[in-house]
């Protein structure tokens, strides 16, 4: 069974929202070899793969000594260093909200919503026919 919840690690870039973009994570499973082999490298051989060897970065999965569990996705950054790029985690992640959506929408609704309907029924009297 799999890990619940995946959360960006130290490594991860990260878009203006937070967020790994899409790209990055097809980055990682292409180098974990976790696409299913469609389009040009379904036909690659390895002398083909050798003719073309990029430097790519080295993913890896980490798992737990205890019980093998995947612990997360780490990237190779050095010689011996790594980084965390995902982490997988059995708890949802908690954040702490930046914008109180529930609480500004509740406040403009008491503050404006009698001036808005009586502005609207006197709409509606005077088009009335």
């Amino acid at each position: 069974m799999g890990p619940g919840f995946t959360v960006p690690g130290r490594a991860a870039p990260l878009d203006r929202y937070g967020n790994v973009s899409e790209a990055f994570i097809n980055k990682i499973l292409s180098a974990l070899g976790a696409f299913a082999e469609g389009g040009y490298n379904a036909n690659r051989t390895a002398r083909s793969a050798k003719r073309h060897r990029q430097r790519k970065p080295i993913f890896f999965v980490a798992r737990s000594k205890q019980d093998g569990a995947p612990l997360g996705i780490y990237q190779i950054v050095g010689s011996g260093h790594v980084e965390p790029v995902l982490i997988f985690s059995k708890k949802a992640p908690s954040y702490i909200p930046r914008f109180h959506f529930e609480r500004l929408v509740k406040e403009s609704v008491a503050r404006n919503s009698a001036k808005a309907f009586n502005e609207a029924l006197a709409r509606a009297l005077a088009t009335a026919k």
